[in-house]
C-alpha cells in the first residue's frame, strides 16, 4: 500500500476517533446539566420506601405531610425524592391538597419542590394547575416555577408565576396576568 494512501487512512481513523471522543463528551455533558436542571430527579445512593408519608410539625400543629408511591432518602444529604404523590398543607383550617407525578424535601425539610404537572385544591373550593411548585417552609409560601392557573368562586386567574400562602387564599399574580369572571 502506498505512503499516501497509509496517512489518509490513518488521517481517516483520527478523525473517526475525535468525532467519537467529542460525542462522549457532548453526551456526559448534557447528562449532567440535565441532571441539575430538575431538582425532583434522584440521584445519589438511595434507600427506597414504597407507599410512605413524612410530615413535618410545628408547635404540634401539622404543617404538611406528603404521601407518597414511592419516597427515595440520600441518607447523606438527608434529601427526599417523592414519586405520584399527594401533599397536603394546613393554615388555620384550611387544607391544601397538591398531586404532581414528582417532588422533592429539602434535606433540612425548609423547601419542596414538586413537577411534573401540579394539581392543587383547598377545602374551600380554590383550585391551581401549573407545572412546578415551590413551597418555603420559612416564611410558609408557594411559588409557581411555570405559568399557572388559578380558580376560585368563579373567578379565573391565569399568568406566568403565583405566589401566594400556603391555603391557596391570598396569591399574587406575576407577569402577564389576565383576569376573568364566569
Amino acid at each position: 500500500m502506498p505512503q499516501i494512501i497509509r496517512d489518509r487512512l490513518k488521517l481517516i481513523i483520527s478523525v473517526i476517533v475525535v468525532i467519537i471522543f467529542c460525542g462522549l463528551g457532548y453526551y456526559f455533558y448534557e447528562s449532567s446539566i440535565n441532571a441539575s436542571d430538575d431538582p425532583t430527579k434522584p440521584h445519589g445512593n438511595l434507600v427506597t420506601f414504597d407507599g410512605s408519608t413524612i410530615k413535618e410539625e410545628e408547635n404540634g400543629k401539622l404543617v404538611w405531610e406528603l404521601t407518597a408511591k414511592k419516597i427515595e432518602l440520600n441518607p447523606k444529604t438527608r434529601e427526599v425524592y417523592l414519586t405520584d404523590l399527594t401533599g397536603k398543607f394546613f393554615k388555620d383550617g384550611v387544607v391544601t391538597t397538591v398531586t404532581a407525578p414528582r417532588g422533592h424535601v429539602s434535606g433540612d425539610k425548609s423547601t419542596i419542590q414538586i413537577s411534573g404537572g401540579v394539581k392543587a385544591e383547598n377545602n374551600k373550593g380554590a383550585s391551581a394547575s401549573t407545572n412546578g411548585l415551590d413551597y418555603n417552609g420559612k416564611i410558609k409560601q408557594i411559588t409557581s416555577t411555570s405559568p399557572f392557573t388559578y380558580t376560585d368562586n368563579g373567578t379565573t386567574i391565569s399568568g406566568d408565576k403565583l405566589e401566594g400562602d400556603m391555603a391557596l387564599q391570598i396569591i399574587k399574580a406575576v407577569g402577564h396576568a389576565k383576569l376573568s369572571k364566569k
